[in-house]
């Protein structure tokens, strides 16, 4: 079998309804993002990421044409060494993860096996979460509440809002509010995207270590390892961070600088499967658990391939544009419950897509 083609294809599904903001970000628009690799025996890889047509129908594109795709390791070093080099661009690295996590697909086809088996295979059933309390212009806390309490309705048993974009006092209000809404037996992650200094980010998370936060994700900026740390000595609330690091020599660094507890290194960003099993050595050998950042079809299979994962990123409300082409997992009890078809067991709506 080779590799004949490859093709990224992007769909605007239109403005949002409501713009949604997390403490630095705010975002209007709807896409989805397909990527495929096509064989010459008929099968094709899915995945359901991707960034530059430019970089994957190019560059990349051109050094796998005529690969066998079950060599993977050749092929992620073959794409890494021939084009790209440790200083490479985290907008670089996503374009390589996208084609490795539609191999690992083509791949669970090939062997009749859902990826996270081919990962190592620990379980079919991981925890999920909600990544959800965004901002929104005019949204109150009372509507913070209820959107969370809608979370719970949908069978969740865990969620995380958003911090960092109002005054520290603010937020303060919104956690409590969302604690006194859930109650003491859902668990509660706060999310900062990067938006404190050290000493602020200390500040926030002695005001909240009272109300039973799950997890403090990303206090400080990604580059401040020596800031983290100082936050995770700080506290004693567990620090989750790694979604906006990139390959095995970056959490390398983010470990050795005892600056999380939780790693959430994302195949879709941080080189794919082959390089997050990578990065789930170095953390497991640290005796730290993964919680993959980003959307759940991806991260569950991570997640479930070791005992180590932790639980799964999922966006059920305003981040669900990918609903409306391909299925999501099913959610029981507030676990995933990974599919048993091969590959990542998505079934994408051609209809809806074409």
């Amino acid at each position: 079998m080779k590799i004949t083609d490859v093709k990224l294809t992007k769909i605007d599904l239109g403005s949002r309804p409501v713009a949604w903001q997390d403490a630095t970000f705010t975002e209007t628009s709807l896409t989805f993002s397909l990527t495929q690799i096509f064989t010459d025996d008929g099968l094709t890889g899915i995945a359901p990421s991707g960034n530059s047509q430019e970089l994957i129908e190019g560059p990349l594109k051109d050094m796998i044409i005529g690969e066998d795709p079950m060599y993977m390791e050749k092929i992620w070093n073959k794409l890494y060494s021939g084009w790209c080099h440790p200083a490479s661009s985290g907008w670089e690295i996503r374009a390589l993860s996208a084609i490795d996590i539609a191999l690992w697909d083509l791949n669970g086809k090939i062997l009749n096996q859902p990826v996270y088996k081919l990962l190592g295979g620990d379980r079919d059933r991981v925890p999920a979460y909600v990544g959800g309390g965004y901002y929104a212009e005019g949204k109150s806390i009372q509507d913070l509440q209820e959107e969370m309490m809608e979370y719970i309705g949908m069978g969740y048993k865990a969620v995380k809002m958003k911090i960092g974009r109002l005054s520290i006092t603010e937020d303060i209000e919104r956690v409590k509010a969302v604690r006194d809404a859930v109650g003491p037996a859902i668990t509660l992650m706060v999310d900062a995207n990067h938006a404190y200094t050290s000493a602020q980010a200390i500040l926030f998370g002695r005001k909240v270590e009272e109300l039973d936060i799950f997890w403090y994700e990303e206090p400080v900026p990604a580059t401040d390892y020596e800031g983290c740390a100082a936050v995770k000595n700080a506290l004693d609330i567990p620090i989750a961070t790694g979604e906006n690091e990139y390959l095995r020599w970056g959490f390398k660094d983010l470990i050795n600088h005892r600056a999380v507890d939780i790693v959430q290194a994302d195949p879709a960003i941080c080189g794919g499967f082959t390089e997050w099993k990578k990065i789930a050595a170095l953390a497991t050998s640290n005796n730290l658990k993964l919680a993959p950042h980003g959307g759940g079809n991806i991260g569950a299979h991570a997640v479930a391939s070791l005992p180590e994962g932790l639980n799964v990123e999922t966006y059920p409300g305003l981040r669900a544009a990918g609903a409306k082409v391909m299925n999501f997992f099913e959610i029981e009890d507030g676990y995933i419950v990974l599919p048993k078809s091969p590959g990542l067991g998505l079934e994408i709506d051609w209809d809806f897509f074409k």
